[in-house]
């Protein structure tokens, strides 16, 4: 068994640090980077995996760049599971904010508009279903990370799988 992993990277500086970060474990593992934006990156991910098992880890910061469409493709694939970390503290505070562009970046990451006044449990639900029929998992459940002073939700880590037995 090949391990292999993939990086995806927006940040300029946080991509150069990464390529420094994984550079010792190059000759062990099957490594690839990609400076850019995660949606620009879709394709090239799908080939390098191809019809190997994958576990995906998805973990933005935020939730602008990592939409429903772009996790979807990658996920739908027989044997791949994969866990989203929904930055939920931030989504939170932004969730009903009427501007347009946020709306529209909200919308594209859980894959539909939101209605107003969700609860926490609503709209990790939303998000659920939509990453279920859209990759066309088996079993999609999600886990509360609370913040580790205040008595709040910080993430929900959203997980997802086609085996019976996920």
């Amino acid at each position: 068994v090949r391990l292999g992993a993939i990086f995806v990277e927006k940040n300029g500086d946080a991509y150069r640090e990464l390529e420094q970060v994984v550079a010792p474990y190059r000759e062990t593992i099957d490594i690839r980077t990609h400076h850019g934006a995660f949606g620009d990156h879709v394709d090239a991910i799908d080939a390098v995996v191809g019809s190997d098992p994958a576990f995906l880890f998805v973990d933005p910061t935020g939730w602008d760049g990592v939409a429903m469409e772009f996790i979807a493709p990658l996920a739908r694939r027989r044997r791949r599971d994969v866990v989203v970390n929904v930055m939920y503290n931030h989504i939170n505070r932004f969730k009903d904010d009427t501007r347009p562009w946020l709306r529209r970046q909200l919308a594209a990451f859980f894959g539909t508009a939101l209605s107003a006044g969700l609860s926490e449990d609503e709209l990790i639900g939303l998000y659920r279903e939509n990453l279920k029929s859209r990759a066309e998992l088996r079993r999609v459940a999600d886990l509360r990370i609370l913040h580790p002073v205040f008595d709040r939700t910080w993430f929900r880590l959203v997980v997802g799988g086609h085996h019976d037995a996920a």
